[in-house]
């Protein structure tokens, strides 16, 4: 029986005879391997003919991907807001014992009262004494330092700050000089 093709099961057929359907090793036709001919142009011409063009998730890998850049983004802002912070409130302490050492200097007039004061006036606000200069006009100039905390002290140093205040004639005869 050589070259012909028998169904197994019917009447005739011998052993090692096949259907010619039959799904299996050496089976042909459009059974084969789950793929018919058609299915196969049909695959090609879309482009899908194998198994590795699936797409299904790159959407999710794409917003994950979009998510991590809004935190690292996110996370930098919140660093740069956190520097501007440190050096405004440093500001701030320096102002605030500049004035408080004239109002001592005002009240006093003498010895290392003004800087005492500035220097009581910076640990409050968080920040430390650096410099005190009291004049004989009782204008009082103050340098201050503050140290970052938390995740912003391993990025940067500590933050310094200048101020000065006095009386306001002072100030007045110093523009009226300036002219």
């Amino acid at each position: 029986m050589s070259g012909a093709v028998v169904a197994v099961g019917c009447p005739g057929a011998g052993p090692g005879t096949r259907r010619p359907d039959a799904r299996g090793p050496g089976a042909r036709g459009p059974g084969a391997r789950g793929r018919s001919a058609a299915s196969v142009r049909r695959k090609l011409r879309a482009g899908t003919a194998g198994a590795a063009h699936d797409d299904a998730g790159s959407a999710s890998v794409l917003v994950l991907a979009v998510l991590a850049v809004a935190v690292v983004l996110a996370g930098t802002l919140a660093l740069a807001a956190s520097a501007r912070a440190l050096g405004a409130a440093t500001s701030s302490a320096a102002d605030l014992a500049a004035l408080a050492g004239a109002q001592a200097a005002a009240a006093t007039w003498r010895g290392d009262a003004p800087c005492a004061v500035a220097t009581e006036a910076a640990r409050r606000n968080g920040a430390e004494l650096v410099t005190c200069d009291v004049d004989a006009l009782g204008v009082v100039e103050v340098g201050v330092r503050r140290a970052p905390t938390g995740a912003l002290a391993r990025l940067t140093g500590p933050r310094s700050a200048t101020a000065r205040a006095g009386p306001a004639w002072v100030r007045d005869a110093e523009l009226a000089g300036a002219r």
